[in-house]
């Protein structure tokens, strides 16, 4: 019964039924786009904050500014490493396995604007111009974009500034930080009630707008992913 009454299971049982949606009324399904959509962005908002209080709040628990450049620096290291790693299985697994070739999505019915806007027709930022533009205009305007790396920055500063603060301040700050921190996992457990409607939604929207051949490729990519993780993990 504990299982019937869990997530795991109530997204299954969302999937399906958004696949019988997306099947036997494509027009309908076609039309509940905006409930996965809602929920991503529901995901997103929170996003920034969390990863701003969760950083300072672990850079200032930690006290000793060189015990923090370690670890800062053998977490660098071990993103860079498993980037790098996942980059190469997933090019490979994609060349190999080609999840989305059997998908026949027209190009022409994708929406572009969106890159079109984040990029304004622009070429990958250079080096400098990647570092310069970690740097936010103001912090305030970080979290506005929800620039996550401008976020990271801000954190880790504020973070560093916390631990070397002797006064009574610290622990006030810390505190005030932990307790937010606490409001914004409740937050989450609340959208992630959520989630078997977020999957509902953008199952019948992908089955109903795509075509029903579309989950060989959804169910091809699951597999894949899911011998990566047991061969490499």
């Amino acid at each position: 019964m504990s299982f019937v009454k869990s997530l795991f299971f109530q997204i299954i049982v969302a999937v399906i039924i958004g696949i019988g949606v997306g099947i036997l009324w494509p027009d309908l399904g076609s039309l509940l786009q905006p409930l996965g959509t809602g929920f991503i962005k529901l995901i997103k908002m929170i996003i920034a904050p969390l990863i701003f209080m969760v950083i300072v709040t672990g850079i200032a628990k930690i006290g000793d500014l060189k015990s923090v450049g370690r670890i800062g620096f053998k977490a660098i290291l071990w993103f860079e490493i498993a980037t790098t790693v996942a980059l190469v299985l997933g090019l490979g697994t994609a060349n190999l396995l080609r999840p989305g070739a059997s998908m026949n999505v027209d190009p022409s019915t994708l929406d572009a604007s969106g890159i079109e806007a984040k990029t304004n027709g622009s070429e990958l930022p250079h080096v400098v111009d990647f570092i310069m533009n970690i740097i936010p205009t103001s912090v305030v305007d970080a979290f506005a974009q929800n620039a996550l790396l401008q976020v990271l920055l801000v954190a880790c500063l504020f973070g560093v500034a916390l631990a070397a603060t002797e006064s009574k301040a610290k622990e006030n700050v810390l505190t005030l930080i932990e307790n937010v921190l606490g409001i914004l996992f409740r937050i989450i457990g609340y959208i992630m009630k959520l989630a078997p409607i977020g999957a509902f939604g953008a199952m019948a929207y992908t089955v109903g707008a795509y075509g029903a051949s579309t989950l060989s490729s959804f169910g091809l990519l699951i597999i894949a992913c899911y011998e990566l993780r047991y061969c490499f993990w």
